[in-house]
């Protein structure tokens, strides 16, 4: 009886304390204000060395609420569109500019970043907060997803989705869906944060008589003498080209050209020949419009277009999804697929009956240029600044190398044409390369 009525007596001594503190509810005690509620404009450094990108942030007294970054800059508009469209959602979201750079972007996104913390700093100040500390608030790094592994199967798995991973991943939607459009299972997946490579920041094509193209534009006669370019293709290479793939590329480019013009809505100029006297092939489709620097934005609505075709077809892409090996069999010497990784995380095995590296070179890696680049006629081994899309890391090329692919000619650099060079890269050393001009040398 005792027990009972001091447990009775306890429940009635919480009930009368609970009842001491007031009619309404305890409130939370309120955040110290860090910020000084508005808009501030910060600036931050891209790719274009001329002009910063200029961010707006509206901000509460504690809060990220808005990103608004400018496309009045000198950034390579469809690389800038992908950190606003991926980038600024994710900074939002997890309250912080230490959210991951966007792959393909990498410096554009620095200088979103930037542009975030110089404006909260103004935010802080305005408010007499010390940003040296409270800027910590909104540098946080996002944790990864971890342990969560999902697997995926399909038919054609594209791996890269610059020029030749879209024109491959286009083409087997297309056979597919003539075969059975209700069978159609290609998947592309690519680790940048948009498609097109390097192919879509270039200035144009390389292709050889397009029939379609000439028919329309130059009452169907040849532009040049595809036997005279192969003739000086074989010399030039002293017996180091393939010619069974030279021919391929002779025989097929120019309907290959015709293809992306006539069935999806790419735009290219009559063909050119190259910079110099010597350069005698009209074999050079630049993009439409032909404005150097100023076209980009366009060339990426072409890329778009062949998307919007891909996936009316049925087929399927993954950005931000880096393929970092193979799925190999090494009973049946097969490769089964690759296992890749997406940006929160999340570890992919995509099983596939047909694999197709279209992941570009190795320029991104310091350690494979100094590996595979050759010595024999200039001193190219070594780690050299890139001038393109980085992402180029050649990592799924050492995945094959790995399991046994051959190589040829690995060691022979890739090449970019430029007007300006000296003015444009004044920080760093110019190393002329001997030797003559001529119809094979330019």
């Amino acid at each position: 009886m005792k027990r009972t009525l001091s447990l009775l007596l306890c429940l009635v001594l919480v009930f009368v304390a609970a009842g001491c503190g007031g009619g309404g509810e305890t409130e939370a005690p309120q955040e110290e204000a860090l910020m000084a509620p508005g808009t501030y404009t910060g600036y931050g450094q891209g790719f274009y060395a001329a002009e910063k990108v200029e961010v707006k942030v509206t901000v509460d007294e504690n809060s990220i609420v808005d990103i608004e970054v400018s496309r009045d800059n000198g950034e390579t508009p469809p690389i800038l569109q992908s950190v606003i469209d991926k980038m600024v959602p994710r900074m939002l979201e997890h309250q912080s500019a230490y959210v991951d750079v966007i792959s393909g972007a990498t410096v554009t996104s620095v200088a979103v970043r930037q542009g975030v913390l110089e404006a909260l700093a103004q935010a802080m100040e305005a408010a007499g907060t010390d940003p040296a500390e409270a800027l910590k608030a909104f540098q946080t790094i996002p944790e990864k997803k971890t342990g969560v592994t999902e697997t995926i199967n399909t038919g054609v798995l594209v791996v890269g989705m610059g020029g030749s991973g879209t024109t491959a991943a286009m083409r087997a939607v297309e056979v597919l869906h003539e075969l059975d459009p209700d069978n159609v299972n290609v998947l592309a997946i690519d680790k940048a944060g948009k498609y097109g490579g390097t192919s879509s920041v270039t200035t144009g094509a390389m292709a050889v008589n397009p029939p379609r193209f000439q028919e329309e534009h130059n009452d169907g006669k040849d532009y040049m003498d595809k036997a005279a370019m192969r003739k000086a293709w074989l010399e030039y290479t002293e017996g180091d080209a393939k010619a069974d793939i030279l021919d391929i590329f002779l025989d097929n480019s120019g309907e290959a050209l015709d293809w992306l013009i006539y069935d999806h809505g790419f735009k290219f100029s009559v063909p050119r020949t190259g910079f110099t006297p010597a350069d005698v092939y009209a074999c050079w489709y630049s993009y439409l419009p032909v404005d150097t620097g100023a076209n980009k934005d366009v060339i990426a609505t072409y890329y778009d277009r062949i998307y919007e075709d891909y996936t009316a077809l049925g087929g399927k892409y993954m950005l931000e999804t880096e393929a970092y090996d193979l799925i190999y069999d090494e009973t049946t010497n097969t490769v089964k697929g690759v296992k890749a990784r997406g940006y929160d995380g999340t570890e992919y095995e995509i099983y596939a009956d047909a694999v197709i590296l279209a992941t570009g070179g190795f320029a991104g890696s310091g350690e494979m240029m100094t590996k595979y680049l050759s010595d024999e006629y200039y001193p190219l081994k070594g780690v050299w600044k890139v001038f393109g899309m980085q992402q180029n890391d050649g990592k799924m090329i050492q995945a094959a190398i790995d399991i046994g692919a051959g190589t040829y000619s690995i060691g022979i650099p890739p090449i970019v044409h430029m007007a300006g060079t000296p003015q444009i890269f004044t920080d760093f050393e110019k190393i002329p390369i001997p030797g003559e001009v001529n119809r094979w040398y330019g």
